[in-house]
């Protein structure tokens, strides 16, 4: 279930505009999504991170982003990996930011 931007907002941990500069994925196995880790050049942050880089590291069960795509990122703390940030695919608004006006005229009027 999404979602409006006024509860996602305030639900993650950290919300942020960046462009994937580079992802790396392990080898598929078995046919499931292989884990991630996805180099960002941050562009605005509206909460919970610092900086113009950021690395997020992801499960299988993480957003699949595209090398040289910007998003608008709705991260959350993973307690099961000692507190760092994650995208959850399906369970976030995380989007790329031509499809984000919504969510951007929110988050510019706070």
């Amino acid at each position: 279930v999404q979602h409006p931007p006024c509860y996602e907002y305030w639900r993650a941990d950290a919300v942020f505009i960046a462009t994937a500069t580079k992802v790396e994925t392990e080898p598929r196995r078995f046919d499931v999504t292989p884990p991630s880790k996805v180099d960002f050049a941050v562009e605005e942050i509206f909460k919970g991170i610092e900086g113009k880089q950021f690395v997020l590291e992801q499960s299988s069960c993480g957003h699949q982003f595209k090398e040289g795509e910007k998003y608008l990122v709705y991260a959350h703390r993973n307690p099961n990996n000692g507190g760092k940030l994650f995208v959850r695919l399906g369970s976030t608004r995380t989007k790329p930011l031509t499809e984000a006006a919504e969510d951007l005229e929110y988050l510019r009027g706070l």
